[in-house]
């Protein structure tokens, strides 16, 4: 089963080097989201997350101030 993994790796390693899709492309001109529309976009994607939730859940309230 490691040997399989090993190799499935590989083979999604060469299919990413070599695949014909090419970088990301920015284009100039185009219209951007506002700030609000990207903060509501990250916290619906986070919040939707629950690995996330339960990551934040047991790391934030250690530093959070109690007095």
């Amino acid at each position: 089963m490691k040997w399989i993994g090993f190799a499935y790796l590989i083979y999604l390693t060469g299919m990413a080097l070599f695949s014909s899709s090419g970088g990301m492309q920015v284009r100039v001109g185009e219209e951007r989201n506002s700030r609000r529309a990207l903060f509501t976009h990250g916290f619906i994607v986070e919040f939707a997350n629950p690995k996330a939730l339960l990551y934040f859940a047991a790391i934030l309230p250690q530093f959070l101030d109690q007095s």
